[in-house]
């Protein structure tokens, strides 16, 4: 579509992070860079239905709350720069809170936990790859959100901790240095650990002629970079897949602390992407169970369980728990992580997803879920509804799929206290914890 400049006022923001505008015409405008109570000039990039998604352009009438930028590419990667921490952390609390709305549910605005750390908190960042025309340059890149094609080149990304970005720029230079260009290669994944501070690194290739001498790629591991490995990933994929090995040097695996108890896992597995902050809910839910006395002698359900780090958080206190993952290798890692902990005699573990594991979820039990955005699987809440454990705890990073799959157990369940984790800082993300009980006849 052409686009077009004009002006609008700033009504709200949604869950994606953009402001919401709407035209005379009944056209909504969702509009990137801008903020509730702006009067904005935007250039529009495209048209949904009846939605106009535009840029601002220029900040007609600023917001109270805005503030600088601290990145240039910053509508890529997080799109709250441009807000005062102390209000996104107010803005996320209502959006949970209007989220339950949507769903007919009164919910009480929850306290947002946060630990003032308002960059270089995740352990996780993947960069694309970027070759300017003029100069054949390489850079990282992420794909900018204004439009369906380009990219923002860059060196490095605010939200990680400064040893990932060093890492990066030493593998950038190399990259740079054998002639490499971003035709050639995928994307680098680098993963952090905070409780050892050292990095792993990932470099995926689209093409596998690429000569990158082992020489060379042998001189990245080296101080706070304790493994560095290469693959092919089948170009015909847009995700960094490993179709084969070209190199490995050190570890694949990292290691983390949480709440007293050692973790490890893979670089290309899950782990949460702020531990420091994960760490606080951890102790949440662990609590949590141990104030309710309707619980004794319960077995703990962990589903969606990743590498079992809140299901070993519980059966460091000697409790009976079961985690059940489908991603490939969570069981052994798991497993592995229980013995490191001296925990195997209270944990088992299923690798199979969710909706296949059904008979794990039972009226004897108590139920933790924290699955991934799009929520639990429908088989997942038929089977809670049918079985009805007493208690269910249910994390979430996406509260308005969380919201939803809520409304569905609501003649059962009572909603009896709820908190939201500021995990995401400067992003539109939260994570939400809510705990239901079931109600009493």
């Amino acid at each position: 579509m052409k686009s077009q400049e004009f002006v609008v006022t700033i009504t709200e923001l949604n869950e994606r992070g953009y402001g919401v505008a709407r035209l005379d015409d009944g056209t909504s405008v969702c509009v990137l860079n801008a903020l509730p109570g702006e009067e904005v000039k935007v250039e529009s990039f495209k048209r949904k239905n009846k939605v106009l998604f535009a840029r601002a352009i220029e900040i007609l009438t600023p917001s109270p709350y805005r503030i600088p930028a601290r990145e240039e590419h910053f509508l890529a990667s997080s799109p709250w720069q441009i807000m005062q921490f102390d209000y996104e952390n107010e803005v996320k609390a209502e959006m949970i809170v209007d989220f339950f709305a949507e769903e007919h549910i009164v919910l009480e605005k929850p306290e947002i936990e946060h630990d003032k750390r308002e960059f270089g908190y995740r352990n996780k960042v993947e960069f694309g790859f970027y070759s300017h025309n003029e100069t054949n340059q390489l850079d990282f890149a992420y794909f900018k959100r204004e439009g369906n094609k380009g990219k923002y080149p860059l060196t490095s990304c605010a939200l990680m901790p400064d040893d990932v970005n060093n890492v990066a720029l030493s593998i950038l230079t190399m990259l740079r240095e054998l002639g490499a260009n971003a035709k050639q290669l995928k994307s680098l994944i680098l993963r952090y650990s905070f409780s050892q501070k050292t990095v792993v690194a990932a470099l995926f290739l689209k093409d596998d002629q690429l000569v990158l001498p082992e020489n060379i790629l042998g001189k990245i591991v080296t101080g706070s970079c304790v493994g560095f490995h290469v693959y092919y990933s089948d170009y015909r994929s847009p995700a960094s897949i490993v179709t084969n090995t070209l190199f490995s040097s050190g570890s694949a695996e990292l290691e983390e602390e949480i709440l007293g108890l050692t973790f490890h896992y893979s670089l290309n597995g899950f782990f949460q992407v702020n531990p420091p902050l994960f760490e606080k809910a951890a102790q949440d839910i662990v609590d949590i169970i141990n104030k309710k006395p309707y619980v004794e002698g319960k077995k703990v359900i962990d589903l969606y369980a990743g590498v079992g780090t809140i299901g070993l958080c519980c059966a460091a206190k000697r409790r009976s728990v079961r985690g059940v993952e489908i991603f490939p290798g969570s069981r052994n890692l798991a497993l592995k992580n229980a013995r490191l902990n001296d925990l195997l005699a209270y944990y088992s573990f299923t690798e199979a997803s969710a909706e296949k594991s059904l008979e794990y979820i039972t009226s004897e039990d108590i139920l933790i879920v924290d699955p991934p955005r799009v929520g639990l699987h429908a088989d997942v809440i038929k089977r809670i509804l049918e079985v009805q454990p007493e208690l269910v705890i249910y994390l979430s990073c996406n509260p308005k799929t969380q919201a939803e799959n809520i409304a569905l157990l609501a003649d059962v369940y009572d909603i009896t206290s709820n908190k939201g984790y500021n995990f995401y800082p400067h992003t539109p993300h939260c994570e939400h914890l809510v705990v239901l009980e079931k109600k009493q006849k």
